[in-house]
């Protein structure tokens, strides 16, 4: 694993003709961190999936994002949640990645996807703290805001969780429904989101609020 420090970066900037600083990169070497580790690579695994699929099938990827860039450029919202006991708290929304899907005949879809390695609480004692539903919580008040049109100059997304196991998508799905979310939460696991064969066309997604598997692209 290699990572750009500051004289790297400068080098880079350079031969690409890009203003001093454009370049980012962190001055402590985050990939001394095992779980940061895991999840970027786990990341990029899915996204050379989804490019390969893109490709054999004609889709085009647009505007792949990940959350160190939407931290870095700007593109961080944030919703009021309310507890059940009537507190307030505002939370921000970065999704792991978003996209768009860009099928032949125009038809354009935008998607926020979540990498879960186990390691988030599905519903934690304490409601302050960060667990799976308070995301969701986040997610569904954010879907619905005008922060989110004007942000993304469109009405609705899909939010995507690839997660580890069969058992670990079915805990999150039944979590999510409890909720009283929409259509809007798709799951899958790992193993069927970094296959290219599967990825788009095949019915590999769990959608809330029906018990059938959907495909990304029909």
């Amino acid at each position: 694993i290699y990572a750009l420090d500051k004289r790297g970066a400068a080098c880079l900037a350079d031969e690409l003709g890009l203003a001093p600083g454009a370049v980012q990169h962190r001055p402590k070497n985050a990939e001394n961190n095992p779980s940061y580790l895991r999840h970027f690579l786990t990341l990029n695994e899915v996204r050379l999936a989804l490019i390969a699929t893109c490709q054999k099938k004609q889709v085009a990827l647009v505007g792949w994002r990940s959350d160190k860039e939407l931290k870095g450029t700007g593109m961080k919202d944030y919703v009021t949640l309310t507890s059940p006991q009537g507190n307030t708290q505002k939370a921000a929304v970065v999704p792991d990645a978003c996209f768009s899907l860009e099928q032949q005949h125009g038809k354009r879809a935008l998607f926020f996807l979540e990498l879960d390695l186990g390691t988030v609480t599905i519903s934690p004692s304490l409601w302050e703290r960060r667990g799976w539903l308070r995301k969701i919580g986040a997610y569904q008040a954010y879907l619905a805001s005008d922060a989110f049109r004007q942000r993304y100059g469109a009405q609705d997304a899909q939010v995507l969780t690839i997660t580890t196991t069969a058992e670990r998508q079915k805990h999150l799905a039944e979590a999510t429904e409890k909720v009283g979310v929409g259509l809007n939460f798709w799951f899958t696991t790992l193993s069927q989101a970094t296959d290219p064969d599967k990825l788009l066309t095949h019915p590999i997604w769990r959608r809330i609020g029906s018990e059938q598997r959907f495909s990304l692209v029909g």
